[in-house]
């Protein structure tokens, strides 16, 4: 199994100040259980929707070099492969939306494979969306959430994705 690690970009698509508006908040008591609400809704909203909401980079290290790499993530902006420190060219990389192929060719000791995903704006009904399932953590801090609200799954069934 391929651990990638992700590495969240400066932008979010829902901000503090959007949520605490979006629930008629104005002190700043709540502001740490919010943050933490809308990564949950982030999260719950990318796994329902297979893809990924906002600009991300993703990185796998490894101490091989691996010709055939597992990467689901959707949608894909570039793919960066480095072995040994040094990049290798982008007509031996490929990706079919579900593996990250290196050429045979390709040899070394190191690898770092580095994915940016996502899409450079988020749609305002995805962030809507974000701001729904967020607003009922928020509400509901007990462990009794079992899917998304429904005017959430709603909102996103235009934008899911499945995976073959």
């Amino acid at each position: 199994m391929y651990a990638f690690k992700r590495i969240k970009g400066e932008y979010e698509p829902v901000s503090l100040d959007d949520i605490k508006e979006w629930n008629y908040i104005e002190d700043h008591h709540f502001d740490n259980k919010l943050r933490a609400c809308v990564a949950a809704g982030v999260a719950q909203v990318e796994s329902f929707i297979n893809g990924i909401v906002w600009p991300s980079k993703f990185v796998l290290s490894l101490d091989r070099v691996e010709h055939v790499i597992p990467f689901r993530e959707y949608p894909v902006q570039s793919i960066t492969v480095t072995v040994d420190g040094e990049q290798i060219d982008d007509s031996l990389i490929s990706y079919d939306g579900n593996l990250i192929r290196i050429a045979g060719s390709v040899a070394g000791e190191r690898m770092e494979v580095s994915v940016e995903a996502g899409n450079e704006e988020v749609e305002d009904d995805i962030k809507a969306a974000i701001k729904l399932v967020a607003s009922e953590l928020f509400r509901n801090p007990t462990d009794s959430v079992k899917q998304l609200p429904t005017a959430s799954q709603q909102i996103l069934k235009p934008y899911r994705r499945v995976n073959i």
